[in-house]
């Protein structure tokens, strides 16, 4: 499972068999405190269980504060982490650090 969080606005990734890179995403749920952050995480997430699932984050340059805030989400719901810090302007080739 792959979270993309960039411009402080959290995304859920639907990777295919083509994708090559990953970029930031233009949308997604703003986070701007602990509790927009828990509800974007359990959005995204909806109806993936803990026990089934490790969560990629990729956190673009910028986002890094909200990323903590969405990484202590994860934890809160039993999701192991995996945080990808991302330079701005730069996408994350597929495969890079268990990313798929």
């Amino acid at each position: 499972m792959i979270l993309l969080l960039s411009g402080g606005k959290l995304s859920r990734f639907r990777a295919t068999a083509e994708t090559k890179e990953i970029s930031a995403p233009a949308s997604g749920f703003a986070v701007t405190d602990a509790v927009s952050a828990a509800e974007g995480v359990s959005r995204a997430l909806d109806g993936f269980q803990p026990a089934t699932y490790r969560v990629e984050l990729l956190v673009w340059e910028g986002s890094f504060a909200p990323g903590k805030m969405v990484e202590q989400a994860l934890l809160d719901l039993g999701f192991d982490s995996n945080p990808l810090p991302v330079r701005a302007g730069t996408s994350v080739q597929s495969g890079t650090g268990g990313v798929q």
